[in-house]
């Protein structure tokens, strides 16, 4: 799902970082997580390493309900800043 604006970075240094939440289906993750990995070098848990090296050469079909299933979740998700 990706959505218009970008947001701020929350670490700061004035980033405007892609909108968007990935998941597929058992993790969710947005794009500030990512603008992390890739400039702060942030350590992915390794629970998640090893749940993406066993499932990604596999399709993940994703239903209507699915999709709204994890937009539900999401928008009632506990919002994090570090």
């Amino acid at each position: 799902m990706e959505f218009v604006s970008p947001v701020p970075d929350p670490l700061g240094g004035g980033d405007m970082v892609r909108n968007a939440i990935f998941s597929d289906g058992v993790y969710a993750w947005d794009g500030i997580v990512i603008n992390w990995i890739c400039k702060y070098r942030v350590k992915l848990p390794d629970e998640f390493v090893r749940h993406y090296e066993a499932v990604k050469d596999h399709d993940l079909p994703v239903s209507e309900q699915d999709a709204q299933r994890l937009f539900d979740e999401f928008r009632s998700a506990p919002r994090v800043y570090i």
